[in-house]
């Protein structure tokens, strides 16, 4: 797959990338639980406030960078 690099850097070879392991290895339990609640919240169910995980700016911030990045790779890769 295409670098976003673009030309070439230490992660590729001339602006290319080999997967070869899943990508969702990379992602820590936090990260991964506030994609998971980006997705409830998408679809119309008000993620419940704790200690950990509240709806506080913090959350619809990472909430609009999720959603973008997704419409964003959606449109590269064609998966619309």
């Amino acid at each position: 797959m295409d670098c976003p690099c673009g030309t070439g850097c230490e992660d590729c070879v001339n602006g290319k990338l080999e997967i070869t392991d899943c990508p969702l290895e990379f992602l820590t339990w936090d990260i991964n639980q506030v994609i998971m609640h980006s997705d409830i919240y998408e679809k119309g169910t008000p993620v419940a406030g704790t200690c950990q995980l509240d709806q506080t700016q913090w959350f619809l911030s990472a909430h609009h960078f999720i959603v973008a990045e997704k419409a964003f790779w959606k449109k590269k890769l064609r998966l619309f």
